[in-house]
């Protein structure tokens, strides 16, 4: 075979390069990393690594090598595949063998993925990424007792270099898509019952990935009760609880493994987010405290720190940690949109102002500007200056725009602006961003505060015609309507469908123990509008229920309530009408 000389030069710079290599006259030795530490300390592992034969880099081998790794960039896999295949042959090279198999591997060709597997084990013996591939394939190729002789021999090898090799073959499997064949083959590698402790985390891990959650809790308490100081074993049995819905329980599992590993920042950063979740704001700040105490440098902990701290009012706590933030790059517009919170909280309205609008990059730009607007309209002289930044904002932040619109909307309507105005303002909205359901639904509900309630129903028709689940548009469409104490069974109908999205909801429940109230079924009414008065004593909803307990004859029960309520003070006018509608005179 003749080359030209360009081509040669070509050939020989992709070849070498790609297998790792100087200039040689020879195959340069581009074993895998594992195969190269093998040689580097061959007592410490278990296999001979054979010797490398001396072989001339001749024209053809690097045509092998060329076509293979050609073929790879371009994507014809299987005949790079086998280009490397033949390489590996004719230079007895773990590296080509290894090209071969991920490459045949990726092309899901699994005979050719096995055949290169083969020479990869044949060439670097002691190589654990070659012994799980070649493995895998034999697995898959529905041949056990072969597979299991590469785990074993990855147990072994694993040993020698230190590594936990249950916990690598578990982790193999654990991505393999046959499930119940690859817990066989785990289970006959670590006996039946397993002994080692090895043996039985590996398992629970395989047996935590395919859901088996209660076997996996027992595995991981006997690995624990052997070997308490396993902080993996009592990581995973805090995942394993979670998944079974025993958050409490992994909560008392934290704090058992804290109290074997005091300094673990894991584990307490665990136990720490977990409290937060359970709602014992007080215990997760205990922990993030004592995280703090002992790494003020991990910004991760220090920002859920902050959070928390924010979250719960305490300032001074809080105002310190961002503070401390500000300083990263990486947290420097959180830090200032929390600091900004801060001072509006504290009342110092100037300097949140002027922290919100530091807040120029990042995914809180937005929501600083509208906290900034809405400081800075409570001097109605401003709010041209408002309007200006929240347009300028819109055009920065593209994806927040229907946000900015509607925070600009409800500025303007805050303000006393004109209902010409605002419509105009929903209008362009609504060009900028056609269909938006958050616009639209806005506009429906800002149609019926004036009393055009054909627009109102024609925007809320639109938002279901674009989001068919949208439970707000079907409850507020058929609130609106048993409001109007019309198309009753229409507006039931829309209320049926918000409560099958939204089951739980008080406002849901509360609208269809109003139309049940219009349609008469009384009964049916008080059991829809105690529910939602017990998950929400909004004034509207204690209103109902005060309306449907006077029509039920218990007057008593329904002028104690509302008694109660207005003694508590409401913003809302509905009550103190009732008050008078219902209740007679120097009652």
């Amino acid at each position: 075979m003749k080359f030209s000389c360009r081509l040669l030069t070509i050939v020989l710079y992709l070849a070498l390069s790609a297998c790792g290599g100087g200039m040689s006259s020879k195959v340069p030795d581009v074993s895998s990393k594992a195969a190269t530490v093998a040689r580097q300390v061959p007592r410490a592992l278990p296999f001979s690594v054979p010797e490398r034969p001396d072989v001339a880099l001749d024209q053809e081998l690097l045509l092998d090598y060329l076509v293979g790794e050609i073929g790879a960039r371009l994507g014809d896999f299987v005949k790079s595949a086998k280009a490397y295949i033949e390489a590996a042959e004719r230079a007895r090279d773990p590296y080509a063998a290894e090209r071969a198999t991920r490459i045949a591997w990726h092309a899901q060709d699994m005979a050719l993925a096995q055949r290169a597997a083969r020479l990869w084990v044949e060439f670097a013996p002691n190589s654990l990424a070659a012994r799980q591939f070649l493995g895998l394939a034999l697995m898959r190729a529905d041949r056990s007792a072969g597979a299991l002789v590469h785990f074993r021999a990855m147990l072994e090898i694993a040993r020698a270099l230190g590594k936990d090799g249950y916990r690598l073959v578990a982790g193999a499997l654990a991505r393999e898509q046959d499930k119940s064949r690859a817990l066989a083959l785990m289970r006959q590698l670590v006996g039946e019952p397993p002994d080692a402790v090895e043996a039985r985390y590996g398992l629970a891990l395989l047996l935590t990935s395919q859901h088996h959650y209660p076997e996996a809790e027992s595995l991981l308490r006997q690995v624990l009760y052997r070997t308490p100081e396993r902080v993996d074993a009592w990581s995973l049995l805090v995942q394993v609880l979670i998944a079974r819905g025993q958050r409490d329980t992994a909560l008392d599992v934290l704090k058992q493994a804290l109290d074997h590993h005091p300094g673990d920042h894991r584990l307490r950063l665990g136990r720490a987010r977990l409290l937060v979740a359970a709602e014992r704001y007080e215990d997760a700040l205990v922990q993030f405290r004592e995280l703090y105490r002992r790494d003020q440098k991990d910004l991760q902990a220090l920002f859920g720190y902050a959070m928390l701290a924010t979250q719960q009012h305490r300032w001074k706590e809080a105002r310190r940690l961002w503070q401390s933030l500000r300083g990263s790059p990486r947290f420097t517009s959180e830090a200032a949109y929390f600091l900004g919170q801060i001072e509006e909280a504290s009342g110092n309205k100037v300097t949140a102002i002027g922290l919100y609008r530091s807040v120029e990059q990042g995914g809180l730009w937005a929501d600083a500007a509208i906290r900034a607007a809405t400081l800075i309209a409570e001097d109605a002289e401003r709010l041209g200056e408002v309007r200006l930044l929240l347009r300028h904002v819109r055009e920065a932040v593209p994806r927040r725009m229907a946000d900015l619109y509607l925070a600009e909307i409800e500025l303007l309507r805050h303000h006393g602006a004109n209902c010409t105005d605002i419509l105009s303002l929903y209008e362009e909205a609504l060009k900028a961003l056609p269909g938006n359901t958050d616009l639209l639904y806005g506009r429906g509900l800002y149609y019926s505060g004036l009393g055009d309630f054909a627009a109102m129903e024609r925007d809320f028709r639109q938002v279901l015609k674009q989001d068919p689940q949208h439970a707000d548009a079907f409850n507020a469409l058929g609130y609106m309507l048993a409001q109007q104490n019309v198309r009753l069974q229409d507006a039931r109908h829309y209320i049926e469908q918000a409560l099958q999205l939204k089951p739980d909801s008080p406002a849901v429940l509360d609208s269809m123990g109003w139309v049940l109230y219009r349609l008469g079924q009384i009964e049916a009414a008080h059991d829809y509008l105690q529910r939602a008065w017990q998950r929400d004593h909004d004034a509207e909803i204690t209103g109902h229920l005060i309306e449907v307990l006077w029509a039920l004859g218990e007057r008593r029960k329904a002028r104690r309530l509302l008694k109660e309520v207005l003694r508590e003070g409401v913003s809302d006018d509905y009550l103190p009408h009732l008050w008078q509608r219902l209740l007679e005179p120097g009652s």
